[in-house]
């Protein structure tokens, strides 16, 4: 944004805000905001819309040249992808660079000016980590000379860590120590390890060698204590020229977050949740079993068993209904039969009033 941030418009006064926005290399519309503040009581603060459209000189099918996962033994691998013409008209593409010793690419006419097929090729040696880079390509339009082609690949490491980072605990109550296994993945004979170097300050890393394995042991003191929470890292440097240095990451974390964390986890998963309504003997509750005869009643109301129906007395036709006594009067109970399966039989036995 260029000119002055902070700036004063009196009532009716305009301006105009340059602006200068990093595009991406995806063609067609784009869109950015931009939010100001304001001491205006009404309109506390404004969001301005910048909409354009990417034009470019060619357009690449797909966008990256994709290797994805590359074995150590395998040969070279090439991977190809389209140039078209885009916006600006004709093109005449010519190669540039490729930016490694390792990679080779070739173009082929497929439509003149218009549509070309370039060819990437990765070749051994290997590195020990992703790879990624671009090469560079002449387009032939004035207004945009130069374009670039991404690639990528992931190739298996020639070694490793694991973990392949860490998570340092900040001001421990005692002294924490953590372990990284340093592991030859391919058939090859392990090199030698030169040195190992961290740069968090006051931590404190040695090479050893447990059953035949080299192992980096990471020591954190008591109360260590760092401003930064990330950017750190474990150096490992050997003699092996694909993988001549290996990065760990290292992180710093909070331990108070990281005990209530990892407390929290074990206890949920040693004491389930106790759920409602299960008690155990002696009134306690007994956490995720419930009591005996208590399954599928901690949610429902206990079912009460209905009484027997009562057959109700037939008024006199010939009598009014406000006379009726047998329809008003209310019927004194009968006590309930010992035996539940002849109570029907006894009350069709009693006098009904007629």
């Amino acid at each position: 944004m260029s000119g002055s941030l902070s700036r004063t418009l009196a009532p009716g006064e305009s301006d105009e805000i340059s602006v200068k926005v990093k595009l991406g290399r995806k063609p067609g519309p784009t869109m950015r905001i931009l939010r100001l503040s304001t001491n205006d009581r009404n309109n506390p603060s404004a969001k301005l819309t910048a909409r354009a459209t990417v034009m470019c000189a060619m357009k690449l099918k797909p966008l990256t040249v994709t290797f994805g996962t590359i074995q150590r033994d395998s040969g070279p691998v090439t991977k190809s992808i389209m140039l078209e013409a885009a916006d600006a008209g004709p093109i005449t593409p010519k190669l540039v660079s490729t930016g490694r010793e390792t990679i080779s690419a070739e173009l082929k006419e497929i439509e003149p000016h218009q549509k070309y097929e370039l060819s990437v090729t990765m070749k051994p040696p290997w590195p020990n980590e992703r790879v990624r880079g671009s090469i560079r390509v002449e387009t032939g339009v004035k207004e945009s000379p130069e374009d670039e082609v991404f690639y990528q690949a992931i190739v298996e490491p020639r070694l490793l860590a694991r973990p392949n980072q860490l998570r340092l605990p900040i001001e421990p109550e005692e002294d924490v120590e953590m372990l990284v296994n340093l592991v030859w993945s391919d058939e090859r004979p392990p090199s030698k390890i030169r040195s190992v170097v961290c740069t968090a300050p006051d931590v404190d890393v040695k090479l050893e060698d447990r059953q035949g394995e080299p192992v980096v042991v990471v020591k954190v003191p008591k109360g260590f204590s760092t401003t930064r929470t990330q950017g750190y890292k474990i150096m490992v440097h050997t003699d092996d020229p694909v993988a001549p240095r290996l990065d760990i990451p290292v992180r710093m974390m909070r331990v108070g977050r990281s005990a209530r964390g990892s407390a929290a986890q074990g206890e949920s998963q040693q004491k389930p949740v106790a759920r409602r309504g299960t008690v155990g003997q002696a009134g306690s509750i007994n956490p995720g079993a419930a009591a005996p005869n208590q399954a599928g009643r901690q949610r429902l109301q206990p079912r009460l068993k209905p009484m027997p129906r009562e057959r109700r007395g037939t008024a006199n036709p010939n009598t009014p209904v406000g006379n009726s006594t047998a329809a008003n009067q209310p019927k004194a109970r009968k006590p309930q039969a010992e035996n539940p399966e002849n109570s029907e039989q006894q009350e069709s036995d009693a006098p009904t009033n007629k």
